[in-house]
């Protein structure tokens, strides 16, 4: 996308998509969110851009996650007037950490396929930072988006959540390359 408000709605989109992977949603076509941030991170002209799209994704994808932290502040109604900026603050925060990655990404220039493990490196490490940095906000890794007890989330016992967050976005993000020649063919069949 050339269109820089059609970027901006994609990263959000994407961002929205994955956090519905996530149980009690568990929508699982959301997964194509992690490829559509890879490839609107690689097309971003600078890191600054690349930054911005992963922010706009880690907001999106905190702020549908993380709604029950604006549920606390309704227990007393005089404070409920704090559960928008609670809501809105929390994950604008926590979205600096995805742009961070994006941003990294951008800067390592990778190419060729070496780009879908350099970006599932630096999601994941990011990822690890968010959950240990100061104590760390550790909730809705990817990890977590399997339903505890099913086949997929066995892996946590040999990985932990975060190795099965590095495994669920490098499969999720494998499908790039897919997106990328759909999306190429769709432009040539147009011309």
């Amino acid at each position: 996308l050339t269109n820089r408000w059609g970027r901006i709605l994609l990263a959000l989109v994407a961002g929205v998509a994955a956090a519905l992977v996530h149980p009690p949603f568990n929508v699982w076509i959301g997964l194509i969110g992690y490829p559509v941030l890879l490839l609107l991170a690689d097309r971003s002209q600078r890191v600054r851009g690349a930054f911005w799209m992963g922010w706009l994704f880690g907001f999106a994808y905190f702020f549908v996650g993380c709604w029950w932290v604006a549920e606390a502040f309704f227990v007393n109604p005089e404070q409920a007037w704090m559960a928008p900026f609670a809501a809105s603050l929390l994950p604008a925060g926590i979205g600096l950490f995805i742009g961070a990655a994006c941003a990294l990404y951008r800067a390592l220039k990778p190419s060729g396929l070496a780009r879908i493990f350099v970006f599932v490196a630096c999601f994941s490490l990011f990822e690890w930072l968010r959950g240990n940095i100061l104590t760390g906000f550790p909730w809705n890794p990817v990890g977590a988006s399997w339903m505890a007890g099913s086949a997929p989330s066995q892996f946590a016992s040999v990985g932990g959540v975060y190795g099965l967050g590095l495994v669920t976005i490098l499969a999720a993000c494998a499908f790039a390359p897919l997106i990328e020649a759909y999306k190429n063919r769709k432009s040539v069949v147009m011309a």
